[in-house]
């Protein structure tokens, strides 16, 4: 265990996360714009646990719309383009059957989707703030941080935060503690 106070302490932490290689977990009541899409991007290559609040911050809610279009997964160009030259190529074959190649091209397209919205690798859980005000950050089980900064830029980089780095036994003992939370929310 180890523990840092002064100002950048999320140094540390914006470090690991960008290294991971198997799966981040972030509680923090309040998620920068900026880190908002670093998760996103992270969500690319690993899975990504994020709890959160609801809080009616503007610059909040933009992380929020980040991370939730990040976590939906919507018709790729590429799946409604081979739906369109599938349905294409039916409509040469099938001529007149014009609606049943619209729905074939369309069904192609949900299909292609339908993969990518089971590789979906970001999990968000949006509660009344009232409810969350725990900073936890957790990766690959390798290490687990408790503390106080938010996930801002004030939070890791200019206020005077505290965390607690976990690691080995201590940190799986954080991990189950976070799948009690998640859980529970």
């Amino acid at each position: 265990m180890r523990v840092f106070t002064g100002r950048n302490v999320g140094s540390f932490i914006e470090g690991r996360l960008k290294s991971a290689r198997e799966y981040v977990v972030v509680v923090s009541p309040w998620i920068g714009p900026s880190y908002a899409n670093l998760l996103a991007k992270l969500s690319k290559r690993v899975k990504v646990f994020i709890i959160t609040s609801n809080s009616k911050e503007k610059w909040h809610r933009r992380s929020i719309e980040i991370l939730s279009k990040a976590q939906r997964i919507e018709y790729s160009e590429t799946a409604v383009l081979a739906g369109g030259i599938i349905g294409f190529l039916a409509g040469l074959i099938l001529g007149p059957l014009s609606i049943l190649t619209a729905l074939f091209g369309a069904y192609i397209g949900y299909k292609l989707t339908e993969k990518e919205r089971k590789d979906n690798k970001l999990h968000l859980k949006i509660v009344d703030k009232k409810f969350i005000h725990s900073k936890i950050y957790i990766v690959d089980g390798e290490y687990a941080v408790i503390g106080s900064p938010n996930m801002t830029k004030r939070g890791f980089h200019k206020n005077i935060e505290t965390i607690t780095i976990y690691e080995g036994e201590e940190a799986r003992q954080v991990i189950e503690s976070f799948k009690k939370l998640w859980q529970r929310i």
